[in-house]
């Protein structure tokens, strides 16, 4: 999901909110989080650092590397490889996922999954 505006102009926001309704910063944050289409800040937060972090791994990864991700579930895994596996489709590289967690068919329907979004608009 994409910000409507870059993330130092929403805290501005919410640093106005603060001054203009006098209200504690963390509910002006989570008010402009929920605007935005996040729970709270800190989803909206968390969101923005896995972006960004997505990136700087990419930049890392030269042909023929492989990466392991590992984690406890619900922290990002699958969604962080989609984004990857994005970019080097991108980029022109070959790229390939590995999952003993996911069937084919759970695969091709993931969220994420932007490769498997464009062959379905095609046909």
């Amino acid at each position: 999901m994409k910000l409507s505006t870059p993330i130092f102009q929403l805290k501005r926001r919410a640093k106005l909110m603060v001054r203009n309704n006098a209200i504690p910063l963390h509910e002006a944050l989570d008010q402009i989080a929920c605007e935005e289409g996040f729970g709270a800040w800190s989803l909206l937060s968390a969101h923005v650092a896995a972006g960004s972090l997505s990136k700087d791994l990419f930049s890392r990864i030269e042909n023929g590397d492989m990466l392991l991700l590992a984690g406890r579930p619900g922290q990002g895994k699958t969604a962080l490889a989609f984004e990857l596996l994005g970019a080097a489709a991108g980029d022109g590289r070959q790229s390939i996922l590995f999952t003993l967690e996911m069937t084919s068919n759970r695969y091709e329907n993931a969220p994420g999954n932007t490769q498997a979004l464009k062959e379905k608009s095609r046909s």
